[in-house]
């Protein structure tokens, strides 16, 4: 093992491990941004001497916090795929790919490591091959998990509210459109997330 840092094995688990933590933080701090802004309520300032300025401080706090919390999700989104670079020897130029969210995380996939000096590259038709395949099968299991999720959810949901599942399903039809879009956004979520443990499962001592 090179004793040098873009070669050190440790390093480059180090620099994958945190981030895939980084990237496990971010529903965290969303989830923990909107309960913020819910459990704020500007009505608390009824009763006070100056209920018209505490209502507009307690509306501007609650805002904040939703505010904050996707902003802090964004700067651990370009941490976690800023990490993941410097662990595949790429230059932090390549962050512009994090703008496509996910989706980034296939390009980045695809390339791989930076190729040592002299050493043998992989067929580009064949990685491409590869990495599509892989990418169709991240994305079939993504989208096996959510649905699987879903059915426990309707079927617990029924159960505590003591009705059939046909009712909790024409409710989400009701709102197909948010429903669909969570189901989208947890999707995209699962695939980063495999991109993420994917080479931590497949690190291997370089030769």
């Amino acid at each position: 093992m090179s004793d040098k840092f873009p070669e050190t094995l440790a390093m480059r688990f180090s620099s994958q491990s945190f981030a895939l933590l980084a990237f496990l933080a971010i529903p965290l701090v969303i989830v923990l941004g909107v309960l913020a802004h819910q459990l704020i309520d500007p009505e608390l300032a009824r009763g006070t001497a100056d209920y018209v300025g505490n209502y507009a401080l307690l509306e501007r706090l609650r805002q904040a916090c939703l505010i904050l919390s996707f902003a802090l999700a964004g700067g651990l989104w370009f941490l976690a795929f800023g990490l993941l670079l410097v662990a595949r020897q790429r230059s932090l130029l390549w962050l512009v790919l994090a703008f496509l969210g996910p989706l980034g995380l296939v390009a980045v996939a695809v390339v791989g490591r930076a190729p040592a000096a002299g050493g043998e590259r992989a067929a580009w038709p064949w990685r491409l091959a590869r990495e599509a395949a892989i990418f169709v099968a991240i994305v079939v299991l993504a989208h096996f998990l959510v649905y699987a999720k879903n059915e426990v959810l309707i079927a617990w949901t029924a159960a505590s509210r003591g009705v059939e599942s046909a009712v909790i399903i024409a409710e989400q039809t009701a709102s197909s459109g948010m429903w669909a879009f969570g189901e989208f956004l947890q999707i995209l979520f699962l695939t980063g997330l495999f991109y993420l443990v994917r080479p931590l499962v497949g690190s291997r001592k370089p030769t």
